[in-house]
């Protein structure tokens, strides 16, 4: 093993790193990537990727058992190949990730990188002694957050890997986090039958989320057989029993599992940040400007390790920015507005502002609200749910729009490109969306928002 000479080194293969590193070598730059697991990083190979696989077999379970198809043995036979499935998956797109980076030309080496010097970087455990470089991009990612008292085992006190890595179904789980991880993987247990119970020390689910959809969320999931507990915290948690405090006092209850979905925290530590001069906030976040610059002028950083959404689209523009910039380009990372969506059953998709944050910023904003028991395509499919649209009150100009709904994240990006393009509610009203689809929901939002609404009565 020998040290490895590179114009850019980037540290971490998960979405933004491997996004970076290829947009910089298509620029013509020399680039050496470090990763010391598996390309594509958590979201690929332990998060957003498998879990939505599950979710998606989860629903086809459900739609079965509704029918009377499935007894318990079969949810069983059923859980399982949902692994193989999402093995499968996972497989097909880290592989398809390592050719993309051996087409364009980045080398990868496999290890654990920190910095010796603002131009060096040690690797352990993989196939160099080192890189020695001229700039560098932090792409680290992050990992969960394990609050006391609980001590994730690998075994019955969990995290969203090991659940996506089950290949057999426990009876009764108990996650901990009404956050979006939490949620959808309560969503997608429960498809499969788990009798399920979600622990939220808060006094509200989805914590950012405009208040009535998480009412309507709420509603939904107790129908489904979800326990929600608000405003809860464990007390302790041993082997098949976990302790809940509550403002009625301390209860016991028996359990096969343990989820814990609190919240993510940036990989900062261990990288020899502190050697180059580069610090973290409080968090541990890498704070940087709108170039992904750090305080150190060679090093940028990308994705989950700086501060924002923990959102693997997000990492990724971040990492284009960040190669374009490093190879002369003038470019921003200057997003209008970052979309989410969470796969629960139903799902919420949501960008831009609520109403409350609006008026907080001082603008003249109100919104309209249309249900989906008046658009014909939710109704032939069985969809409930409804959109809102903020706008500002005198330009019309789209603030946010808030979808819950099944199947509603893919109509997002509609959304998210008003938003980014600067469209006012006429633009929206005066586009013609295919009948019958969910998408007229966005001319029927607009139309309300400017008092001519079609199908909804008037107030």
């Amino acid at each position: 093993m020998s040290r490895v000479e590179t114009d850019l080194v980037v540290l971490g293969g998960g979405p933004g790193g491997y996004v970076a590193a290829i947009r910089a070598a298509q620029l013509g730059v020399d680039c050496v990537l470090v990763e010391a697991g598996d390309l594509g990083g958590v979201c690929l190979n332990e998060g957003c990727v498998p879990s939505k696989a599950l979710i998606h077999d989860s629903v086809e379970v459900a739609g079965d058992s509704t029918l009377g198809l499935l007894d318990d043995a079969r949810r069983g036979e059923r859980f399982a190949a949902s692994l193989t499935h999402r093995e499968k998956v996972i497989r097909q797109l880290r592989t398809g990730v390592g050719a993309l980076l051996q087409a364009n030309r980045v080398r990868v080496v496999s290890g654990t990188g920190s910095f010796r010097t603002p131009g060096e970087l040690d690797v352990v455990g993989g196939s160099a002694t080192g890189v020695s470089f001229r700039r560098a991009i932090v792409a680290t990612g992050s990992q969960a957050v394990i609050p006391e008292p609980l001590v994730a085992d690998g075994r019955f006190v969990v995290t969203a890997r090991e659940v996506l890595g089950l290949s057999s179904l426990p009876s009764k789980v108990h996650v901990v986090g009404a956050g979006y991880i939490g949620l959808e993987l309560a969503s997608a247990l429960t498809g499969f039958g788990v009798d399920v119970t979600v622990v939220e020390a808060t006094d509200r689910m989805l914590v950012g989320v405009d208040a009535d959809v998480t009412r309507h969320l709420r509603r939904r999931l107790t129908a489904a057989g979800i326990d929600v507990r608000l405003e809860t915290v464990v007390a302790s948690a041993g082997e098949g029993r976990i302790c809940l405090r509550d403002a009625n006092g301390t209860s016991e209850h028996a359990t096969d599992l343990v989820v814990v979905a609190a919240g993510r925290t940036p990989r900062s530590a261990g990288l020899g940040l502190e050697t180059i001069g580069l610090g973290c906030t409080a968090s541990g976040h890498i704070d940087v400007d709108e170039q992904l610059r750090t305080a150190v002028a060679n090093v940028f950083a990308v994705g989950d390790v700086t501060p924002g959404p923990a959102l693997a689209h997000r990492a990724m523009s971040q990492g284009r920015v960040a190669a374009e910039v490093i190879a002369g380009h003038s470019v921003r990372f200057q997003p209008a507005a970052i979309p989410a969506i969470v796969f629960t059953t139903p799902e919420v998709a949501v960008v831009g502002l609520r109403l409350d944050e609006a008026l907080d910023r001082g603008l003249d904003a109100e919104q309209f609200r249309f249900p989906l028991t008046a658009n014909a395509r939710a109704l032939t499919t069985g969809t409930d749910g409804f959109g809102l649209i903020v706008h500002e009150r005198s330009s019309g100009l789209v603030l946010g729009v808030h979808l819950i709904g099944d199947g509603v994240g893919e109509l997002l990006s509609t959304a998210t490109l008003a938003i980014e393009m600067g469209a006012v509610v006429e633009d929206l009203a005066g586009t013609i969306f295919p009948h019958p689809t969910l998408s007229e929901m966005f001319g029927e939002l607009a139309d309300g928002a400017l008092g001519r609404a079609i199908h909804t009565l008037p107030n």
